[in-house]
């Protein structure tokens, strides 16, 4: 630290910094205007050092070394910029497998339930076939009782010779076809009935198959979602008690929100909702204003605008508010538009951003299953998606945010209060 007043002696001049020579000791201050006033071919300084070589090489020898110093710094920085890099970057690429790993197991579980219905299906209908065979069989056994007793008295030709007159005979001969008859078609019923039942039975072996497949599959993915959840938490901790890794993720996430900028200032470049697709919102989302409901039910932990980090004294700006609320949680579009994104965006996780037309746009983000794609049309409160916590660094949670023409508003003017 210099006081106002004290003398110095300036070795050189480095990219807005002079390297300056004090009681001794070679440092650095910024060449700002104002902060040092240049004295040129001053006697006493200059005849002090004139007359002193030995304390000049002295110093400049001490500048080498704090330029060494300097050097080997840089490079450590240099290095510890890459590693804080690999390892946000590391975060990133957990969550992108964990966000990967959970829709192939909500997939999987689908098809698992799927399969499951198909399963208790074919043993329903199986189980009425059983009691349908059954019946038949109990019936086929009568017959055939019946007929082997019709046959030791000598069969249908000996009832039908026995007829006393022609009438008695057609009558007799007309029971006996009907008879036979139906015999034929329970019969018929029952062998379907059984065919029908072996390739139920062997649906019911592949489907038991492809459970067992599915199961594996699902429990080995669950598997790898709970170790890339471990993974992450591990990082999260060690990142929170590094300052410098903490730092590095809040400057991250400021590039990611520079990007969310670039992103959406590229969609107000183009023409409105209205004039694109030719449908017009109910009402201009201006109107609204004030009115509008909260898109998830929890409580606002962080508000829009300026604030600062008290662990680190630093002050950041937020565009958009965080609700906290429990994962699952189902989202609301704030208002009816066209989805303009609905994927993964680095530093935000799943996010989705609505058009409402006049060069309107909601932002949602940290999300866990979306449930709508890039150009599909959306009403006023409707469920598009739940909340989770990717690219979230304290947990579940929903970033919400109101644009117009790219600037950001501060959405707690827009919703309705209570």
């Amino acid at each position: 630290m210099l006081n106002k007043g004290e003398k110095i002696v300036i070795l050189e001049s480095i990219n807005g910094w002079l390297k300056v020579v004090h009681k001794g000791q070679v440092g650095y201050i910024q060449n700002k205007e104002g902060f040092v006033k240049f004295i040129e071919n001053e006697k006493n300084e200059q005849t002090a050092y004139k007359n002193d070589d030995s304390s000049l090489q002295t110093l400049v020898k001490a500048a080498d070394t704090v330029n060494e110093h300097l050097e080997k710094s840089e490079s450590k920085v240099i290095t510890l910029t890459k590693k804080e890099k690999t390892i946000i970057n590391g975060l990133n690429e957990i969550d992108l497998v964990l966000n990967t790993v959970r829709k192939e197991v909500i997939d999987l579980q689908s098809e698992l339930s799927m399969v499951n219905d198909k399963i208790n299906k074919i043993k329903i209908r199986s189980g009425q076939l059983k009691k349908e065979i059954d019946t038949h069989k109990g019936y086929v056994d009568r017959r055939l009782v019946a007929l082997y007793k019709l046959n030791r008295l000598g069969g249908m030709p000996h009832i039908l010779s026995s007829a006393e007159s022609m009438y008695e005979f057609v009558k007799r001969k007309t029971i006996f076809e009907r008879i036979l008859a139906s015999d034929g078609s329970i019969l018929i019923a029952y062998g379907q009935d059984i065919a029908c039942q072996k390739e139920l039975l062997k649906k019911q072996k592949q489907q038991k198959a492809e459970k067992l497949k599915l199961d594996t599959v699902l429990h080995n993915q669950t598997r790898i979602f709970s170790r890339e959840k471990a993974k992450r938490s591990k990082l999260l901790v060690y990142i929170q008690s590094q300052k410098r890794l903490e730092l590095a993720v809040m400057e991250s996430l400021k590039q990611a929100a520079n990007a969310l900028d670039l992103k959406i200032e590229s969609y107000s470049k183009e023409s409105d909702l209205t004039a694109r697709d030719g449908k017009t919102p109910s009402s201009p989302f201006v109107n609204l204003k004030g009115l509008l409901k909260m898109p998830a039910k929890g409580k606002i932990i962080s508000y829009f605008g300026p604030y600062r980090n008290p662990k680190y004294n630093v002050i950041n700006f937020r565009n958009g508010i965080d609700i906290q609320t429990d994962r699952g949680e189902p989202i609301h579009a704030l208002f009816s538009g066209k989805v303009l994104y609905s994927e993964w965006f680095k530093g935000y996780g799943n996010m989705i951003i609505i058009d409402h037309g006049n060069h309107y746009y909601t932002v949602y983000s940290n999300i866990e299953e979306v449930f709508i794609t890039t150009g599909a049309y959306v009403e006023t409160g409707e469920v598009i998606a739940t909340v989770g916590d990717s690219g979230s660094l304290i947990g579940p949670k929903l970033y919400f945010e109101i644009r117009h023409h790219g600037e950001p508003l501060d959405p707690l003017l827009w919703i309705k209060k209570g």
